[in-house]
């Protein structure tokens, strides 16, 4: 699934169901305490380590290598379509009904990425101003906006496991490309066809791998 049908996907599930009106209890918010700040850093290196290491360990030629490689991709990205809508209803739920503050930093996310899902949330074009955040509660439940019990609890913990996802998924990525490479040259001399059709994806895939070569 491309970024733009995850994008339509997350926007979906937050607005699932709209919020709980005996939940709301502090100026429109849910109270709850200080959120989680995972050190995001470490859990990307983490995962990029642990893929390393596993190819690393592998005693297979390039086209096995490749083969496995793209494996690890469409499984990482597997796993990102999983999350990133719960991730961004979650957001979403804690950003609207919650008085936490600091979302972006508990969900693995820049300010804009953070804006960028409450936006989608709620509606709004991408330049769009938000409400402001005594609005935002009655603006979020306005667009159906699902509260989601205990998202305040449960965001760090799936923005975790999504920023690992996207390690993985980067890692396996370059892992791949660097056996597309060593298959398009000789002795392999593997056609852009061929490799298109191994790793099961577009042709033009092939040629952007070959060409950034090139440049390089």
């Amino acid at each position: 699934m491309n970024s733009s049908k995850r994008e339509r996907a997350s926007a979906e599930a937050a607005a699932e169901a709209p919020a709980e009106p005996e939940a709301v209890s502090v100026g429109g918010r849910v109270e709850v305490g200080r959120l989680k700040r995972p050190d995001f850093k470490t859990v990307r290196a983490s995962a990029r380590q642990q893929v390393l290491e596993r190819f690393a360990r592998l005693t297979v030629g390039p086209e096995e290598k490749l083969r496995l490689a793209a494996e690890a991709v469409d499984e990482a990205e597997a796993e990102i379509e999983r999350l990133q809508p719960e991730r961004d209803a979650a957001l979403a739920s804690v950003a609207f009904y919650t008085t936490a503050r600091g979302v972006d930093m508990s969900a693995g996310l820049a300010r804009t990425g953070t804006l960028r899902v409450q936006r989608r949330a709620l509606g709004l074009g991408q330049d769009a101003k938000l409400p402001t955040r005594a609005e935002q509660p009655d603006a979020a439940r306005a667009a159906g906006v699902r509260f989601v019990p205990n998202a305040d609890v449960e965001l760090p913990k799936v923005a975790v496991a999504y920023e690992a996802a996207e390690a993985r998924r980067a890692t396996s990525i370059e892992i791949r490309d660097a056996a597309v490479l060593t298959l398009l040259a000789a002795p392999h001399s593997w056609s852009q066809v061929r490799i298109a059709e191994a790793i099961k994806r577009d042709f033009t895939l092939v040629s952007y791998i070959a060409a950034t070569k090139r440049k390089s």
